[in-house]
Order: structure tokens, then C-alpha cells, then sequence
């Protein structure tokens, strides 16, 4: 058996699958497949099925992949946009809740005032007599109120007397220290600012009583005991 093997090359076989072979290659290749087995396997190894081959270069096939339009990106919001909305509604809440707080009442300012006292700012001399009558004179001029028996009131040691203001009206203090050596304060302002404030309430962390007499108004804070400060306050009533 003769072997054709190494005088037909691949590119001369290819040919001849092709139908590209001359007359004289073609009559060769015949003549070697009847006698060279191996030759028939490299034939075959290099056969391609051009039916596959068509099918897959068909113009079907290469057709273009169907166009699907860009989906439009979802708008998203810059980072630096989120701290900015939580400020935004943090604000938003802080005045909410400031519209909803009832608007503080004089008592309430007094109360924030006194809540700065401690037993050193008491611990001084006594205001003389002198200075302690003019103030109290003033006070009587001011708001037509007599304050100078509320300067010995039981379980109080009056300190001192001064005319302070709020909301523009005129408001007398009247400083005190108990046995205990807690300050105290007594405060006497106009009806324009005590309109509708009577009655024990704790603010700003003290004690306190108001009340309405003839249209002024009278208050009196200090400690933490709403009973004690009220029985208090009943010494101040009954001394005016």
C-alpha cells in the first residue's frame, strides 16, 4: 500500500474540498484515496460541513441584535444633598415644635432668672435699711403696692430689694435665703404682664406660686417643694 501521506498537502486537499483543484491534483487525490487510508482521514478531518458553514453565515443569521432604546437613569440626588435635606427637615422640626411651646409666661422668666441663684449670691451683707426703702418707696411709685411687710415674713431672711423690668414694665425682686440657706425670690409686676398666671408649678427646675391681687401680680420661687413654697406664699398674703 502506498502512502500519499507527505506528497499531498493540506492546502492541496483543501483545494480539492473546495473544488479549486486543477484536473492533474484532482486525478491524484482520487488515485491516492483508493489505495491510502490515512489520506481518507485527513480528507475527512478536513471536510466542513458547508451546509453548517451556510446556514451559520446566512444573512439571517448575521442580522443585527434587535435595539433595545436606553432606559432613561434614575435621577438620583447628589450625596452632598442628603446631609442638606436632614439639616433642612431637622430645622423644619426645631420650628414646629417652637410654634407648638406655649410662649413662656412671666413666671417662666422670672423662674429661668432665679434658677441662676445660689447660696453665695445671697451670702452677702444685708441691704441696708436705707437702700432697702428707697427700692420699696420706688415699688409703691411704680405699681402702687406697699411691698415693705413682705422685708419679715416667717422662715425668711430678707436679703435684699431691686427694680428690674420685663417686657418693659417695671418688676420688683425681693431676694431671700431660708434656714437652709436656699435662695429664694418674691416678685411683684404689673397686670399686664400677670394677666391669667396663678397657681404651683415647677419651672426651670424650682417651685413656684403666682397669684393676682387687684390687678397686680405676685410670685414667689424657690427650692423644689411646690407645698413648701406655697405656704410660703400664704405668709406673703397675709403680711400685705
Amino acid at each position: 500500500m502506498s502512502n500519499s501521506t507527505g506528497v499531498i498537502t493540506d492546502d492541496a486537499l483543501t483545494a480539492y474540498l473546495d473544488g479549486e483543484a486543477d484536473a492533474t491534483l484532482v486525478a491524484q487525490i482520487d488515485a491516492a484515496l483508493v489505495e491510502d487510508t490515512g489520506l481518507a482521514a485527513r480528507l475527512e478531518a478536513l471536510s466542513i460541513d458547508k451546509a453548517l458553514l451556510q446556514e451559520a453565515f446566512a444573512p439571517d443569521a448575521l442580522a443585527a441584535p434587535a435595539y433595545a432604546p436606553p432606559q432613561p437613569a434614575m435621577q438620583t440626588a447628589p450625596r452632598w444633598a442628603f446631609p442638606a435635606a436632614i439639616a433642612a427637615s431637622f430645622v423644619a422640626g426645631l420650628l414646629i415644635m417652637a410654634a407648638l411651646r406655649p410662649a413662656p409666661t412671666w413666671v417662666d422668666t422670672v423662674a429661668s432668672y432665679q434658677a441662676l441663684y445660689v447660696t453665695a449670691t445671697l451670702s452677702g451683707p444685708t441691704q441696708t435699711p436705707d437702700r432697702a426703702e428707697a427700692v420699696l418707696q420706688q415699688a409703691e411709685d411704680l405699681l402702687g403696692v406697699d411691698l415693705r411687710a413682705a422685708t419679715a415674713v416667717a422662715g425668711l431672711e430678707f436679703k435684699r430689694a431691686q427694680v428690674l423690668a420685663i417686657a418693659g414694665q417695671p418688676l420688683i425682686q425681693m431676694a431671700y435665703l431660708d434656714e437652709n440657706g436656699e435662695p429664694f425670690a418674691f416678685c411683684v409686676t404689673g397686670s399686664g404682664q400677670a394677666a391669667d398666671v396663678a397657681g404651683q408649678m415647677m419651672s426651670h427646675g424650682l417651685a413656684t406660686n403666682a397669684w393676682v391681687q387687684d390687678d397686680v401680680g405676685y410670685v414667689l420661687v424657690g427650692g423644689t417643694d411646690l407645698d413648701a413654697v406655697t405656704a410660703l406664699s400664704a405668709g406673703f398674703q397675709r403680711q400685705l
